[in-house]
């Protein structure tokens, strides 16, 4: 039950539109925060006197200053918060958080969001806005993408900076070396390709690792890093779409920019795919080779979730469509479906395996993790090496991979089947679009000899 109600909570925060008119009550609201050691802080809602109980919220964030990674911890354990958007623009980032309750989450006039984790040191939220939601899960007309006043309740700026003066004025006389200070390297989203660094925090005078990778179809424009002080830092090219940077004495932010590959012209049937879209070159090798149609004839219906039987379906396709000795024996497959043939083979093959309840799940909508396990097992099955396993530990949400998942995921990482969502999270238990599966499948195929 609790997991439903989040979901249904989740499709409905997704959805909210700011409103244009809101009662004068929502003026009363602050979104108060007190920093914290190791760049956090922890975030709260006052002023909701006579607000009845609130169930759950929406919280848009900007931060001063640019940065990648940020989590949040909810500050009581029955509460929920699924992963946190981040997107940056030049010195600026805008966090959308969510935060669900299956009772109020609210105490009396106050709220307690938890705290912000932010890689590389929180520094100042300049405004935010809020959208509050009854048990209903429906918004409270004062509280519905408000803008709200913003207090930061931590220690005196003032005697602050008197500190960091003594600080440093002492580290000064006493010849502190400021090499050994670890520097964050703060990364951007960009469309069209994902940009990874490797250390994410460095040494002045160390060397830092850049990968930028082009999605299919596009390719790099641009690739540049700053300091603190908008000063660019010389990179080298190694191999490939490696390069490398000397880490100076300061934060630095990597830039990248990607287009679409001239004469990405659309010439599929489908009026949903740009001719610049990230997947257009996925799309059409799935629809040229046969493995996806679209969902009518002009329509590829690129952002709609795939399901199970979908996927089960095209793997049964790329191996010949070959038959199965008997039925599979699911309560919810039966005969004269597009994907009963497909589901019998693959669980005879032992590509997928049914639910504890007898139930397969046809029309369930497939997460990323299922995939990666899925096309994991088809590669075995194919004759396929599957030894070679990635690292998950850049990821913050690599906790959040089920058991049965982690060495399949790790593989699907390794092979460049799958990448993070550009927060730093990859995830696992999210539904896998159509064009999300389109590039698994491309890349799967276009790496494998003879598919």
């Amino acid at each position: 039950m609790r997991a439903a109600r989040f979901a249904v909570a989740a499709a409905l925060v997704l959805s909210l539109l700011p409103a244009p008119a809101l009662a004068a009550k929502g003026d009363d609201l602050v979104l108060s925060y007190t920093t914290g050691r190791g760049g956090s802080a922890a975030l709260s809602v006052e002023g909701l006197d006579g607000v009845r109980d609130v169930y759950a919220v929406q919280a848009e964030l900007t931060l001063k200053g640019s940065y990648s990674e940020i989590s949040l911890k909810p500050s009581d354990k029955s509460l929920y918060a699924p992963q946190v958007t981040v997107e940056t623009s030049g010195k600026t980032t805008l966090v959308t958080l969510y935060l669900y309750g299956e009772e109020a989450i609210n105490r009396g006039t106050s709220l307690d969001l938890g705290t912000l984790d932010v890689e590389g040191g929180f520094s100042a939220v300049t405004s935010a806005k809020l959208t509050l939601l009854d048990w209903t899960l429906s918004p409270f007309e004062y509280a519905n993408g408000q803008a709200v006043a913003v207090r930061d309740d931590s220690e005196d700026r003032d005697d602050k900076d008197e500190d960091k003066e003594d600080e440093d004025k002492k580290d000064e006389e006493e010849g502190t070396d400021e090499d050994e200070t670890l520097y964050p390297v703060s990364v951007g989203r960009f469309d069209g390709g994902t940009v990874r660094v490797d250390p994410t925090r460095a040494i002045a005078g160390d060397w830092v690792s850049v990968t930028a990778t082009p999605d299919l179809g596009f390719q790099m424009d641009n690739l540049a890093v700053w300091d603190d002080d908008g000063n660019s830092v010389r990179l080298a090219w190694q191999a490939g779409d490696r390069y490398t940077f000397q880490m100076p004495a300061s934060r630095v932010t990597v830039e990248a920019a990607f287009s679409a590959k001239s004469g990405a012209a659309n010439t599929l049937p489908f009026t949903d795919v740009a001719g610049n879209a990230w997947y257009h070159a996925a799309v059409e090798y799935v629809y040229g080779g046969g493995l996806m149609s679209g969902t009518d004839g002009t329509h590829f219906s690129p952002n709609v979730t795939t399901t199970r039987g979908m996927i089960v379906t095209i793997l049964h396709s790329m191996a010949g469509r070959p038959g199965a000795a008997g039925s599979a024996g699911f309560l919810d497959v039966p005969a004269g479906q597009y994907y009963t043939a497909a589901v019998e083979w693959a669980c005879a093959s032992g590509v997928v395996s049914g639910y504890p309840d007898g139930r397969f799940r046809p029309n369930d909508p497939i997460t990323r993790e299922q995939f990666a396990a899925i096309l994991y097992r088809y590669a075995q099955l194919s004759g396929r090496d599957t030894g070679a396993a990635g690292d998950l530990s850049a990821f913050q949400d690599r906790g959040k991979v089920s058991a049965y998942a982690v060495e399949a995921v790790g593989w699907a990482v390794e092979q460049g089947l799958i990448s993070g969502m550009g927060d730093g999270n990859l995830a696992p238990g999210g539904s896998a679009t159509r064009a999300q599966a389109a590039a698994m499948l491309t890349k799967y195929c276009e790496s494998t000899p003879g598919v």
